[in-house]
């Protein structure tokens, strides 16, 4: 198989309409992110979770492929609502108790372990 013909596989395979759509997502959650929440480094924790984290999750924890471009998107876009607002519950619980950008670090990480969890166990479903 050339170069050529493996590059097109791939853009009509899930695992880039799983990627284009997280970029996407990743890009306007940024956008919202950085003007309506309060610490700094939000932004960029919610471009990392979507835009990384969820393709990162479905390629390296999902089980199985979607067969359809329809479903990778809906897929993506539900990872990407859960691990979202994951992120930004665990960041305003825990601003009460941590410095901001503690408090946006440890949220990221436990959405991100979060979303691991949850692909793996309920990725056979």
């Amino acid at each position: 198989m050339t170069l050529r013909e493996r590059f097109r596989a791939y853009l009509g395979s899930a695992d880039f309409v799983v990627s284009a759509t997280a970029i996407v997502v990743a890009l306007a959650a940024g956008a919202a992110a950085f003007e309506q929440l309060s610490g700094g480094s939000d932004g960029y924790f919610v471009v990392l979770l979507a835009g990384i984290g969820v393709p990162s999750i479905y390629e390296n924890q999902w089980p199985a492929d979607h067969d359809s471009r329809a479903a990778a998107v809906a897929w993506t876009l539900g990872a990407c609502l859960v691990l979202l607002t994951t992120y930004v519950v665990l960041t305003t619980a825990l601003t009460a108790l941590l410095d901001d950008f503690v408090s946006s670090a440890v949220a990221f990480a436990t959405a991100w372990l979060l979303g691991v969890m949850g692909a793996q166990r309920y990725g056979d479903r």
